[in-house]
């Protein structure tokens, strides 16, 4: 009996997508990124996790722009070598590395990094808290475990739940429902600050990770994927138009605890 081929999910098409442009986006942008360093007291002696690291923009900033010492983890292979190649780009392969990890089951070892920082990942978990916990067990003693994610605003319609997890795959969370993962997790301290950008500040926000590379280089990488991949084509009618109120229940959310 033959095997049926596995219909890939929407995260992986997603995902999957992202890698092959060389673009990965996360709400708030540079803005909340450096909200992140702030709460999480990253300086340039710090030892950082970047979990879900995509194609290693936030890892290969905070080399540059910290100093300090960085693993970047990411699921697909497609992320990690965009991130290799960037760091390679940047000169600064020395301070910042990159490596195939799943943040629910991570290999390295008990209280390991000063800091943990997760953007626009944790939503796509089917066991968010079981990755809470992960972050949490390789954080060291007093380190901060820091996400920034998609927040629900209000509370959204059916339809809009629904697209997102047919579209993107992900779970996104109001403000409590985020808060009591990192308090489950054992994290104390936890400090929570909402926005609720319109779309020209979100557009914005992602603008100001972009280099001029990233306008140019990977479109035509796109059109050829959805030309040659039948599983693509299919996924661009999957995405459709979204509902128009979908924006008025979507803001983001930068959480922060301390082990």
């Amino acid at each position: 009996m033959e095997n049926k081929k596995q219909v890939p999910s929407a995260d992986d098409l997603y995902f999957g997508m992202q890698a092959e442009m060389g673009l990965t986006k996360h709400v708030g942008g540079k803005r909340a990124t450096n909200e992140l360093i702030k709460l999480c007291e990253i300086t340039k002696g710090s030892y950082v996790l970047d979990i879900g690291c995509g194609v290693g923009k936030t890892a290969c900033y905070l080399a540059e722009k910290i100093g300090c010492r960085v693993v970047g983890i990411d699921l697909r292979k497609g992320m990690i070598r965009n991130s290799r190649e960037r760091a390679k780009r940047k000169t600064i392969s020395d301070k910042v590395e990159f490596e195939v990890a799943d943040g629910m089951n991570m290999s390295f070892n008990d209280n390991t990094f000063d800091a943990v920082i997760c953007e626009s990942v944790t939503a796509f978990f089917d066991d968010k808290q079981k990755g809470l916990n992960e972050y949490t067990r390789v954080v060291k003693k007093g380190g901060y475990v820091g996400i920034n994610e998609v927040t629900w605003t209000g509370i959204p319609p059916e339809k809009i739940v629904d697209y997102v997890e047919r579209v993107m795959g992900a779970g996104f969370l109001n403000e409590d429902g985020w808060r009591k993962l990192l308090e489950n997790a054992g994290l104390k301290g936890i400090s929570v600050k909402a926005y609720k950008p319109n779309a020209l500040q979100q557009f914005m926000d992602e603008l100001s990770w972009m280099e001029l590379r990233d306008f140019f280089g990977p479109w035509h990488k796109v059109i050829m994927l959805f030309v040659k991949s039948r599983e693509y084509r299919n996924y661009l009618k999957r995405i459709g138009i979204p509902p128009l109120n979908i924006a008025n229940y979507m803001g983001n959310g930068i959480y922060i605890g301390k082990k």
